[in-house]
């Protein structure tokens, strides 16, 4: 994914998230997700030319495209991860 779409990414995800919401996270933006439920600590902010967001179970800031909350675009994937998190 270019640079340019992740930033794409990052505006229209920092404009939805709120501070408690429960999102999932993807340590490689538009791949598998990594790990989740987390919850929203801080509303997003742009830092440095990008979007980020602070998230529970992370110890810094995380991009706004690598988070994804449960009713987006991507809720199959958090259906997969849950299911496989679930068998482990």
């Amino acid at each position: 994914m270019n640079k340019q779409r992740i930033i794409e990414i990052e505006k229209k995800h920092a404009k939805v998230l709120q501070v408690g919401n429960l999102v999932y996270y993807h340590a490689v933006i538009g791949g598998e997700i990594t790990s989740g439920p987390h919850a929203v600590i801080m509303e997003p902010i742009f830092q440095n030319g990008r979007w980020v967001v602070f998230i529970e179970g992370h110890s810094g800031y995380v991009s706004c495209a690598a988070v994804l909350k449960p009713d987006w675009e991507l809720s199959a994937d958090i259906r997969k991860y849950e299911r496989e998190k679930s068998l482990a």
